[in-house]
């Protein structure tokens, strides 16, 4: 691959996630708002949060906080796009997220699919099968559902439906 070609794959891929993004976020009614303020923390105010938060009237601590959650679920996607197709798992991709979510993932959704998918279970249970506290339980399961959502939501907009799409959505997303 010459230099070039190089350079454009590099620049398509931060614009195929978003693409992505953008749709799954408005296909599972996700919070519009935190990529709309992740994009202009980092295009307008170059990151600095003391800024952006007073010009856009969010806290700095939710600024943060909506970022990480934006980059979390643009991992996800980005995993979910590029699972070689005999390892297309929704619970491989959200534990390929680099952060506390990833290592909370295969106990989280494994339980998950013992229980008979992501609706029967929650943080309580999580917490007592788990062995985290419920606090623990609580934050990573909500962050790690909406990253499984979104993961399982990707595979099937490519066609490529998750193996563990069934045992995790039985009656879908």
């Amino acid at each position: 691959m010459d230099d070039d070609t190089g350079r454009v794959d590099a620049a398509d891929e931060p614009r195929r996630v978003l693409e992505v993004l953008h749709i799954v976020q408005d296909a599972l009614g996700l919070d519009a708002g935190h990529v709309d303020s992740f994009l202009r923390l980092h295009l307008i105010y170059d990151g600095g949060t003391t800024a952006a938060s007073a010009d856009l009237g969010v806290s700095a601590h939710a600024l943060r906080a909506s970022s990480r959650d934006v980059v979390a679920l643009a991992q996800a996607i980005r995993a979910a796009l590029e699972a070689p197709d005999n390892a297309r798992s929704i619970v491989a991709t959200v534990a390929s997220v680099p952060s506390a979510i990833g290592r909370h993932a295969p106990a989280d959704l494994g339980a998950a699919q013992r229980a008979g998918g992501v609706s029967s279970v929650d943080a309580r249970a999580l917490s007592r099968v788990t062995g985290a506290s419920y606090h623990t339980a609580r934050q990573y399961w909500a962050r790690g559902r909406d990253l499984a959502r979104v993961a399982a939501w990707t595979f099937e907009h490519n066609g490529r439906r998750a193996v563990d799409h069934d045992q995790l959505f039985p009656g879908g997303l």
